[in-house]
């Protein structure tokens, strides 16, 4: 069967930022008249973004890669992302481009797909900026398909080099969106439906820290991530305004007054903790102690009635001793988090923590992530056991059956609600019961 030429797929892998910039690169393929159909599918190209969190992700956008060939031989293989940026070298397709640079993909792509254009020797055409990007690179979306949410990237890179993680290095220093382009954005996709934007980046507390850097004589350059979401808020047809993974440090006395004064903010925070342990959190280069991140749990609370509070968690890092871990699942325990992602350490070759001393075994690693999972399910369980026979708001956001929806509340619990008549894209309030919930 021949191959529509005109016909795009694409895989992701890695975090929330990347799928956001997948929906972005797609829309200018949509716009240049492409077909967007399955990745099991046949296509004239296939795109894939990559990352490179740990060596085992690099091996999966590998992998994905080899399948798209096998797919269709003839096809175009656009490669971006972390891992192309890392490492353009090992990667084989017609184009690789970094973590910059993607709005050059549908010209590139058609080089080589209508006027067979190709460097010699078979190398791929690349766009893998060594020097660093300095200009946030701009995909925005138009709508959200049918979707209640969307994600709204309004920040890149990272300046922290925490000691276990590479995305320093893949995404570069800290590049911040217009404002006006952050609301731009999300008037469209309100005016396409959607009620709910999650404000994300890569490290959205560094939002503004390069504008304030260029322009540190100009005092109307001080703009902070409190007023993105000020401006997010304001957006007439926004409902629900939820916020990316928060660095604890962010969180003060000043930054907590601020938000709870909007009301369209939901109770909904993301704290990534990495480790309960002092002594590990220093050795992990993480910005703050339990003290620091208590405090922050305790302004949110105070601030936000019934708030949900989700982390991160990093079982068996190098050094982590018995003693650590037991003091850091107490730790974990003592701040009753509602949600926790549980990671064994992964070894991520170029990173501080690769080389470290005291590397755990395999199994501490995993004996010590299965209690901290047994433990997340514990505390997400006494959770979501306060709302029983209680009423929240829910944004229905799919048809999973006859009578049948899915939502999720403002304070992040995925609810199950029955109905005869058509909710999807409504904001309910529904009593949570045990097995099923029920309209007011």
């Amino acid at each position: 069967m021949r191959t529509r030429i005109k016909t795009i797929a694409a895989a992701t892998l890695g975090c929330k930022v990347n799928f956001t910039e997948t929906e972005g690169v797609l829309e200018l393929f949509r716009s240049a008249g492409y077909e967007i159909v399955g990745f099991d599918e046949t296509a004239a190209v296939y795109l894939i973004n990559t990352c490179a969190v740990t060596n085992e992700s690099s091996k999966k956008s590998r992998q994905m890669i080899a399948k798209a060939k096998k797919r269709n031989p003839s096809a175009v293989i656009a490669v971006i992302g972390c891992y192309s940026q890392l490492a353009p070298d090992e990667i084989n397709a017609d184009i690789v481009i970094g973590t910059n640079d993607r709005g050059q993909v549908v010209s590139l792509v058609e080089k080589v797909m209508i006027q067979n254009v190709r460097e010699p020797h078979g190398k791929p055409l690349t766009a893998v900026s060594r020097d660093g990007a300095n200009s946030f690179d701009e995909l925005p979306l138009e709508s959200v398909n049918g979707r209640t949410r969307a994600f709204i990237k309004i920040q890149d890179g990272c300046e922290n080099f925490c000691a276990y993680c590479i995305i320093p290095y893949a995404r570069g220093s800290v590049r911040s969106r217009k404002i006006k382009d952050v609301t731009n954005e999300i008037e469209r996709l309100v005016q396409n439906g959607c009620k709910e934007v999650v404000l994300s980046g890569i490290h959205i507390a560094s939002y503004g820290k390069d504008v304030l850097r260029q322009n540190s004589a100009h005092s109307n350059s001080n703009e902070q991530l409190i007023d993105v979401i000020n401006a997010t808020c304001a957006v007439d047809g926004v409902e629900r305004v939820r916020l990316g993974s928060l660095d604890p440090a962010f969180v003060t006395s000043e930054f907590v007054t601020r938000l709870s004064a909007l009301n369209k903010v939901c109770p909904h925070f993301h704290l990534p903790l990495q480790s309960g342990s002092d002594r590990t959190l220093k050795r992990m280069n993480r910005r703050y102690d339990r003290a620091q991140y208590s405090f922050a749990v305790g302004l949110l609370r105070a601030a936000f009635p019934n708030v949900s509070i989700t982390s991160d968690i990093i079982a068996g890092f190098p050094g982590e001793t018995d003693e650590d871990f037991e003091e850091g699942y107490s730790f974990i325990e003592l701040m009753q988090l509602s949600r926790l992602h549980v990671f064994p350490f992964s070894k991520r070759e170029g990173t501080t923590a690769a080389s470290m001393d005291g590397q755990n075994s395999a199994a501490t690693k995993k004996a010590r992530a299965q209690r901290l999972i047994k433990l997340g399910e514990k505390l997400e369980s006494q959770y979501k056991e306060h709302f029983i026979n209680k009423a929240l708001s829910i944004l229905i956001e799919e048809k999973t059956g006859n009578f049948r929806y899915r939502g999720l509340s403002e304070n992040y619990l995925d609810v199950c609600v029955t109905s005869e008549f058509d909710i999807q894209n409504k904001i309910m309030s529904v009593i949570i019961g045990k097995n099923d919930c029920f309209f007011l």
